[in-house]
């Protein structure tokens, strides 16, 4: 990457980190909770305001990710990591009543 790229991305992150700061301060974190699906744009998302809450010396909100039975293997292995490496408490959240009633785990591939 050339270093104007690096610069406009820093300059990104700043504003990024900025508006997470004014969200703070608008809405308590601790009664918040941040969605992470393992994809690159909600990865992002969550790097970005946990590096705030370091900087800020606050808590990280609830982080949880919905399982909708459907996920492929590596997505799962990549949110188990990360939590343990960034000391993340994700809850992991699903509707097997749901599931069921659409008779999940029954269909043949």
């Amino acid at each position: 990457m050339n270093e104007e790229a690096k610069k406009k991305n820093k300059e990104l992150i700043e504003k990024s980190k900025q508006v997470v700061r004014e969200a703070f301060e608008k809405f308590n974190p601790i009664k918040c909770a941040i969605t992470w699906t393992g994809g690159k744009d909600s990865t992002t998302n969550l790097w970005i305001i946990r590096q705030v809450c370091i900087e800020e010396n606050i808590n990280l909100p609830q982080v949880i990710t919905i399982d909708e039975g459907d996920a492929f293997p590596e997505i799962t292995d990549f949110l188990v990591t990360i939590s343990k490496k960034w000391n993340i408490d994700l809850k992991w959240l699903c509707n097997f009543d749901m599931l069921k009633s659409c008779h999940w785990g029954m269909i043949s591939k």
